[in-house]
């Protein structure tokens, strides 16, 4: 059989791009299997600035700064966009879904804001859309879904998909760091952004989420239909009396996948120490997939970087390039529109970690505790420390039995009235994930 070539179009040079680059040049032997009959080639990498020094093992005539060179070369039958953010990203690959033009990205932003178009447009134009590295970097759990584990009922998905956060997090139990030189050192190793806002609130995980959920659900699920909260407002004591209550402190994506009563949440979390997710530090991502008949499953790796994401990158060309090869298009599109009933967040319910200051003086406890009984929320346990003896506060903490969360609030606001309460310093969701 006559090998066919598979010329790429690459769009952005970044980390990640580089690397894809750098692997499609030096690593054909793997690349390349002579089983599939297939040649994979760099044609052509569009950049921003044409004047700014590139590796040496990139060919200069490969080189272009005009779109065009890519969209109207013939030969062209493959582009890897990396160019990142939403407005352009998407204008490029509509361009070539239009003009029949195979695509992979790992643009989270528009798979999570555009996929349910783009995915029925490449169908009705006979191209491949894959989008692995979106969620997760180099783990594979977009194919899996689509695939391996598509003859299971999903129920849950409960995961760390965001590095950043959990590297913060991971510093502020096992070293004690506040959150502010936690996040500091992230950024100093290239961990975090200089303006972290979309990983530190949650926002980039939101996303990651929404793919995940818009997959198992057959539908499109946006950032819209997530209830979100940051990590901004936890302490390193906080991770001192979870771990003396057998817990640890995780921002968690949690889809509750019952296409009756779907819940979806990214918040910060205790949860046991027993469970695997648990163990997951530093930068590393997992993701716990619950379903029939599978049970429970947990991808684990890392989640960020040039070379975890160029793998997936590199798996989604090489999977459409011997689509190609064997003329077929087997489309990842299979969404359809129905109505989703979703669980207003503050219906939910759950156990809760509360810590407070409060005056050190009988009554105190007594008087909480009637305040919450009154929005029938009850006390599990209570651990309380003076740590200011001269003003006489004492700290407080707290677990409660489960609690719907809009009861938990209104009880909040009443407690917040009470003179002997100080403050309310923080309150945390317990997860169940057993």
């Amino acid at each position: 059989m006559e090998t066919q070539n598979i010329n790429v179009g690459l769009l952005g040079l970044g980390t990640v791009g580089t690397e894809v680059a750098y692997q499609l040049l030096h690593n054909k032997n793997v690349i390349n299997n002579p089983k599939s009959n297939v040649q994979i080639n760099l044609s052509k990498v569009l950049i921003n600035d044409i004047t700014k020094q590139r590796p040496n093992y990139l060919s200069p005539d490969i080189i272009t700064n005009n779109p065009d060179d890519i969209f109207n070369d013939k030969n062209i039958n493959l582009i890897v966009e990396l160019i990142g953010g939403d407005h352009i990203a998407l204008e490029m690959i509509n361009k070539a879904i239009d003009k029949k033009i195979n695509i992979v990205t790992a643009n989270k932003l528009v798979m999570s804001k555009y996929g349910h178009e783009l995915l029925s447009q490449s169908k009705n134009n006979g191209v491949l859309l894959l989008y692995e590295a979106s969620v997760g970097a180099g783990i594979p759990i977009i194919g899996p879904l689509y695939h391996s584990l598509i003859a299971n009922n999903i129920t849950r998905i409960n995961a760390i998909i965001n590095g950043t956060t959990n590297y913060i997090l991971s510093n502020m139990s096992s070293r004690t760091q506040t959150f502010e030189d936690a996040l500091k050192q992230a950024q100093h190793l290239g961990y975090a952004e200089s303006d972290p806002t979309s990983d530190i609130e949650g926002i980039d995980a939101t996303y990651k989420l929404s793919i995940l959920a818009s997959i198992v659900l057959n539908n499109k699920i946006t950032e819209k239909n997530i209830y979100r909260e940051g990590i901004t407002k936890l302490s390193a004591v906080d991770f001192k009396y979870a771990k003396d209550l057998g817990y640890t402190i995780k921002l968690l994506a949690i889809g509750e996948l019952n296409r009756d009563n779907v819940s979806l949440r990214v918040h910060p979390c205790l949860i046991s120490n027993d469970h695997l997710l648990a163990k997951v530090e530093g930068v590393y991502n997992a993701i716990e997939i619950q379903g029939d008949p599978i049970g429970n499953i947990i991808f684990h790796g890392e989640g960020a970087g040039p070379k975890s994401t160029s793998s997936a990158i590199l798996g989604d060309i090489i999977s459409i390039a011997n689509n190609i090869s064997n003329n077929n298009v087997n489309s990842t599109e299979n969404t359809r529109d129905y109505t989703i009933n979703y669980v207003d967040y503050s219906y939910t319910s759950s156990s809760y970690y509360m810590r407070m200051s409060v005056l050190d003086k009988p009554g105190v406890l007594a008087e909480i505790s009637s305040i919450l009984g009154k929005y029938n929320i009850s006390i599990a346990s209570v651990l309380q420390t003076t740590h200011n003896q001269s003003d006489n506060i004492a700290e407080l903490v707290m677990i409660t039995h489960p609690a719907v969360v809009n009861n938990l609030n209104t009880a909040i606001t009443n407690i917040k009235k009470s003179s002997q309460i100080k403050s309310i310093d923080s309150l945390v969701r317990i997860e169940d994930l057993n």
